[in-house]
Formats: C-alpha cells, structure tokens, sequence
C-alpha cells in the first residue's frame, strides 16, 4: 500500500515495513515504475495501469521486486484495482 506521494508500506514476514520512494519514472503512457528503500530492503514496483473498472478505479497489473542487503531478491506479480 502507498499514499500516492513517498511513503508505502510492505508486509515481510509479517512485519509491516515502512518505504520511502526514491525514484519514479513514467516507461511509457501506460507503464511506471517506482524504487523505495527502507533499512534493510530495496522495493521496485512495476506498475501497468490498465482499463477504467469504475468511477475512480483503474485495474492495475505488474511486478513487485524486493531486494534484501545480501541480495537476495524475490519477485511476485500482482492483479487488482486501484483507485480513490
């Protein structure tokens, strides 16, 4: 979860972890991607914004990649809706 500026949030081994963004970028008209870091980890969300599902929903699809101090690094993809 994120509040749509520089902070978001992860769940790791069931503990809630904070994140700052460090970089954002728009790939193309449809695609981000977004870096956040916190103490021990590095988080890259890939973000493919799809159709309009409501009012202010999008459907979103992509990959989140986490990345530990030692470099193990875990990559999950992701389905669901985003909005307001």
């Amino acid at each position: 979860m994120n509040d749509y500026a520089q902070t978001s949030f992860l769940k790791i081994n069931r503990i809630l972890t904070k994140f700052t963004q460090t970089d954002f970028k728009n790939i193309d008209d449809n695609t981000t991607e977004a870096k956040a870091v916190s103490d021990d980890y590095e988080l890259i969300i890939k973000v493919k914004h799809g159709e309009q599902s409501g009012d202010e929903t999008r459907l979103q699809s992509g990959l989140i990649i986490l990345t530990d101090k030692k470099g193990n690094k875990i990559t999950k993809t992701f389905y669901g809706e985003c909005g307001c």
